[in-house]
């Protein structure tokens, strides 16, 4: 179990800032298994989350947030599934490109334990990460669960939408389609350095009268259940992997967790 003195301690071995969801490279290293040099590689290129200038300008402090982290996780998930490093920083950014409305570290699956956006003790998702751990002591961590969100990538082309145990029922699709089955996400159509060419579902079907998307789902359909390779990655666990490697590392060099010192 991970005592609560964890979270407390002198002020020693940690980065010369005061927002503990911000990370050093070495942690960056740490949380995706990427080395110093593909770090380097990805930002030189502006691919995945680097393609933000926000981003990049803090990247110069030698600051990551955990936005860039989880992104960054994500990809590293997609790569070592199978795909080459920049084509699969292009295909993570394709899919938070399909839901702009979060941010990267929303994926982690945290706030079905505690959401740092409501929670007035929690200070972020990496603070939820390892509240969430310690809670448990320990217990499945680096396990899926219920409500993960699941990669899937058929033939290098169709990328599609799953749930490791759907916490909230089947999704809803057209009449006759199988429900089952992962949800369509977008269409790679080529790669291009650091960039994917993609098509998303309502532009590569555009909408009728009376269009259902029930198309759309028979071709993602047939493309997953006739996939000569299908790679699928939990990108929810990736993150709270991830973060968990982080905090192993503070706990190793010892310090403060968090702004407030924790409990």
């Amino acid at each position: 179990m991970i005592e609560h003195h964890v979270f407390i301690g002198l002020q020693m071995a940690r980065p010369k800032h005061d927002n503990p969801a911000d990370f050093i490279v070495s942690e960056v290293m740490a949380a995706t298994g990427f080395d110093r040099r593909t770090v380097q590689l990805i930002r030189d290129r502006r691919a995945g989350p680097f393609g933000n200038v926000g981003v990049m300008e803090r990247a110069k402090t030698g600051l990551y947030d955990e936005s860039t982290v989880s992104e960054l996780a994500m990809a590293s998930g997609v790569h070592h599934a199978g795909f080459p490093l920049l084509q699969a920083l292009a295909i993570v950014r394709a899919y938070l490109d399909e839901n702009s409305n979060h941010g990267p570290a929303v994926f982690s699956n945290l706030d079905e334990f505690e959401d740092p956006r409501r929670s007035r003790e929690t200070l972020s998702w990496f603070h939820a990460a390892c509240k969430t751990r310690e809670a448990r002591g320990g217990k499945d961590s680096g396990a899926p669960v219920s409500g993960d969100a699941l990669l899937v990538i058929a033939d290098r082309k169709y990328v599609l939408e799953d749930h490791h145990q759907p916490r909230f029922g089947k999704p809803a699709v057209p009449k006759g389609v199988d429900d089952t089955l992962p949800l369509p996400l977008c269409r790679i159509v080529s790669f291009d350095g650091n960039q994917a060419d993609v098509v998303s579902v309502p532009d590569d079907f555009p909408a009728g009268p009376d269009f259902d998307f029930r198309e759309a789902y028979e071709v993602y359909h047939r493309a997953y259940l006739r996939a000569v390779g299908l790679i699928r990655v939990n990108i929810s666990l990736a993150i709270r992997n991830a973060f968990d490697r982080v905090q192993d590392m503070r706990i190793e060099r010892g310090g403060p967790m968090f702004r407030t010192g924790g409990e």
